[in-house]
C-alpha cells in the first residue's frame, strides 16, 4: 500500500478551505438584508418601549396603584406608589420588546424563535389580566369587610371580627375562583 504524497494533498486542503470561506462570505451577502432588516425592528423596538415609559409611569403614578393595594395581602409588594409605577413600566416596556422580537423573528424566518415569542406575546395579556382580577377580588374583599366592620351587629358581637375575616376570605377565594381559565373546584 502506498503512502499518498503529502504535497500531493496540498492543493485539495486549500481548495476546500477556500470554497468554504467563499461560501460563507456568499451566504453572509445573502442575509445581510435580512440581519439588517432584524436589527432594525429591535432597535425601533427599543426606542419605542423607552418612549412609552414616561406616559405610562405619569399614568400609574395618577392612578395611585399602591394606595389601592393598602390594607391587601399586596400591600408589603407594592409599598410605594413609585414602585407600583416602576413595575407597571416594566411589563409595558417587555411586552413591547417582546413583540418586536416576535416581528423580526418572523422576518428572520426563525421558527422556534417565532413560536417562543408568539406564545409569550399571547401570554402577557392573560397573565395581567389574571393579575388584574386577583387585584380586584382583593379590592372587593377589602372593601367588604371595611363594611361589615361599621355594621352594628358586627360590632355588637363578639365573633365580629371571625365573622369579617371569614366573609373577607369568601370574598376572595370565590372572586379568584371566576378567573378565566382557573375551575374553582382547583382553589378549594
Amino acid at each position: 500500500m502506498l503512502l499518498p504524497n503529502r504535497l500531493e494533498m496540498a492543493p485539495l486542503l486549500a481548495d476546500t478551505f477556500t470554497e468554504t470561506i467563499e461560501d460563507s462570505i456568499e451566504t453572509i451577502i445573502e442575509l445581510l438584508p435580512t440581519i439588517t432588516l432584524v436589527v432594525i425592528i429591535l432597535v425601533a423596538g427599543i426606542v419605542v418601549a423607552r418612549r412609552l415609559s414616561p406616559p405610562v409611569e405619569r399614568l400609574a403614578n395618577q392612578l395611585n396603584i399602591a394606595t389601592r393595594l393598602d390594607e391587601t395581602p399586596l400591600e408589603n409588594v407594592v409599598s410605594e406608589n413609585q414602585t407600583a409605577a416602576r413595575l407597571v413600566v416594566f411589563v409595558v416596556q417587555l411586552y413591547v420588546l417582546l413583540f418586536a422580537i416576535l416581528i423580526s423573528a418572523e422576518v428572520a424566518n426563525a421558527t422556534v424563535a417565532s413560536d417562543w415569542a408568539e406564545f409569550l406575546v399571547l401570554y402577557v395579556p392573560e397573565l395581567i389580566g389574571g393579575g388584574l382580577i386577583i387585584i380586584i377580588g382583593l379590592l372587593i374583599g377589602d372593601a367588604t369587610a371595611k363594611r361589615m366592620r361599621t355594621a352594628t351587629v358586627i360590632q355588637d358581637s363578639n365573633y365580629g371580627e371571625w365573622i369579617v375575616t371569614g366573609a373577607k376570605t369568601a370574598v376572595y377565594r370565590r372572586y379568584k375562583a371566576t378567573a378565566p381559565g382557573l375551575k374553582p373546584t382547583a382553589l378549594y
